[in-house]
């Protein structure tokens, strides 16, 4: 579990991009932007993002999704909206166990 709000942009440089110009406004509303390069064997990419590029707002215990256009204030506005609750997020999934992580690989869904 991480304290504060984290908005992350996996497998994209337009997202990532898009970010780093909304940086100054996010991090007045207490929102860190972040950015994650995808490559097929990287361990450190959550199982739970099946779609790729995505942007994901981690913010108050809860992970909201964007599926937006990949504009700087498009971005902002979504945060904001997940700050105020004014949409639902999901549960973060739990971290994938060694095990599980064995399970999927031997499944053909990952790697180790």
């Amino acid at each position: 579990m991480t304290t504060g709000s984290w908005f992350v942009a996996f497998g994209s440089s337009e997202l990532e991009e898009a970010l780093e110009n909304a940086e100054e406004t996010l991090r007045e509303a207490y929102v860190i932007p972040a950015a994650v390069k995808l490559q097929d064997s990287n361990p450190f990419v959550p199982t739970f993002i099946w779609r790729r590029p995505v942007a994901l707002l981690f913010a108050k215990h809860q992970l909201y999704r964007y599926h937006g256009p990949k504009i700087a204030e498009e971005l902002v506005a979504f945060a904001e909206k997940a700050l105020n609750g004014e949409m639902q997020g999901e549960q973060i999934p739990p971290e994938v166990s060694f095990l599980g992580k064995l399970w999927q690989r031997f499944m053909g869904q990952g790697e180790l």
